[in-house]
């Protein structure tokens, strides 16, 4: 009996073991990108574009510089980049360029506005 005690006891030391420890609130991420038209096609007219939703998922609001980074796929150039923001709280959409300039196959999205979690 007492044996059997102790199995059980450890048995339940193992399992609060599993029990994962709170930690601190913090963003996350979710990137979801389309392409429109779903079809690229070389030499389309007007240009296709690439739509790229980032949200915040986390359970805390994000601080200082957030930046995204997209490398386009090889014979992809961007030729533009715009942002844009939905949280009405914003003051300022983010600023996007292509990072080699002119042609760049990398965009860059940089703001250092706080992006609340979703809800």
């Amino acid at each position: 009996m007492r044996t059997m005690r102790r199995a059980l006891a450890l048995a339940v030391l193992a399992l609060a073991a599993l029990v994962p420890t709170a930690q601190a609130a913090s963003p996350a991420w979710s990137v979801a990108i389309t392409p429109l038209p779903s079809n690229l096609v070389p030499g389309a007219n007007p240009k296709p574009q690439y739509l790229i939703s980032v949200t915040n998922v986390g359970s805390a609001p994000s601080s200082g510089n957030v930046v995204l980074k997209a490398l386009l796929p090889t014979g992809l150039v961007a030729s533009k980049a715009s942002a844009g923001n939905n949280d009405k709280a914003s003051t300022a959409p983010p600023t996007c360029t292509p990072t080699g300039g002119e042609e760049s196959q990398e965009v860059k999205c940089e703001t250092d506005k706080r992006s609340p979690p979703a809800t």
